[in-house]
């Protein structure tokens, strides 16, 4: 279940991510990783308390954007 919840929670974060697929990817694995830790450590929550502890997918997304480099980013 955590799982399905993650992919569509994860096509919204895409949708306002713009770089390369690298990128993606790589932010991809990170933030399921840190959902995986979220969840080890509260396995009671549910999926709304795992998108708070992440932040909203506009958020999510925007700040990972402003980690890369500007030139990815127009690029994009």
């Amino acid at each position: 279940m955590f799982h399905e919840e993650f992919k569509r929670y994860w096509k919204k974060v895409e949708q306002n991510l713009t770089c390369s697929r690298v990128s993606r990817k790589k932010f991809y694995r990170q933030t399921l990783e840190a959902a995986d830790r979220f969840l080890a450590e509260q396995p009671e929550v549910n999926f709304a308390q795992v998108e708070e502890f992440l932040g909203s997918p506009q958020e999510l997304a925007q700040s990972y954007l402003d980690t890369l480099p500007l030139k990815e980013i127009s690029t994009f």
